[in-house]
């Protein structure tokens, strides 16, 4: 398994490198209909996901992802999702897998996604779906409502709903809320744990802050066919009193 992921790794990169001219991003076109898929990649100094450090201090990640995307024109978007994250410095390896719908109304966009977190190389076997802490796989499932286009604030719950430890409770919620200020682009965030959860490293009862903070970022265009897009996290976690800085280069096709 483990040498699957690192001929999977160095396929990725191969997609990347040699066709950065490919572009079927249907959803840059308005009123499209149809199949889409999209893949890219980051290449992080860190990885933190939701206030909290993954895969040792300071330990660079790449990060690759595929997207398969299905839109229709009455009901709504299907989507399917896989990411990966690969430790350059230390033996790091997760991947995650994802469904996902999302549906526009009158009344603002929903949506919904479950995601399976896999970890490699903690040497699970791939099948084993046990549940209390002991299975290889991690099931959440995550809603989002963004109320209109004008205020496009965005609000996440998010819960395991398979693989947590006995008495964890891993609910988070989320709101952020994205602006453009000059040629830079702004995402501020705020999120937070409820209960204790080792998942989020939360060791009391009450809702704790474990995500603050605000992203920037920036697109280069080196070419007509090929772009990076730079970006700089500041991530604040109150509970632990520990604040990061994320650098990220990415790019998306």
């Amino acid at each position: 398994m483990k040498l699957f992921y690192k001929f999977s790794f160095l396929g990725l990169i191969a997609v990347t490198l040699i066709f950065p001219s490919l572009n079927i991003k249907a959803q840059e076109e308005e009123n499209t209909t149809g199949f889409e898929f999209t893949y890219g990649a980051d290449l992080v100094n860190r990885y933190v996901w939701r206030g909290c450090e993954l895969a040792g201090k300071n330990n660079p990640q790449f990060q690759p992802s595929l997207n398969f995307n299905y839109s229709t024109e009455n009901y709504g978007s299907f989507g399917f999702g896989i990411w990966s994250s690969f430790g350059l410095k230390k033996n790091y390896i997760e991947a995650d897998y994802s469904l996902s719908y999302g549906i526009s109304t009158d009344f603002g966009e929903f949506g919904i996604v479950v995601t399976d977190y896999y970890f490699p190389s903690n040497k699970l076997k791939f099948f084993n779906f046990k549940d209390k802490g002991e299975g290889a796989h991690t099931l959440e499932a995550a809603f989002s409502y963004v109320p209109t286009e004008v205020f496009p604030i965005k609000l996440l719950l998010a819960n395991n709903i398979l693989n947590d430890l006995p008495n964890d409770n891993s609910l988070y919620i989320e709101a952020s809320y994205p602006f453009e200020l000059a040629t830079l682009s702004f995402n501020a965030f705020v999120g937070a744990a409820k209960g204790k959860s080792a998942y989020y490293g939360v060791n009391t009862e009450k809702f704790e802050l474990i995500n603050t903070g605000i992203s920037v970022s920036r697109g280069v265009n080196f070419t007509d066919n090929f772009a990076l897009q730079f970006g700089l996290d500041e991530v604040y976690n109150a509970h632990l009193k520990k604040n990061y800085i994320v650098f990220k280069i990415s790019y998306y096709n």
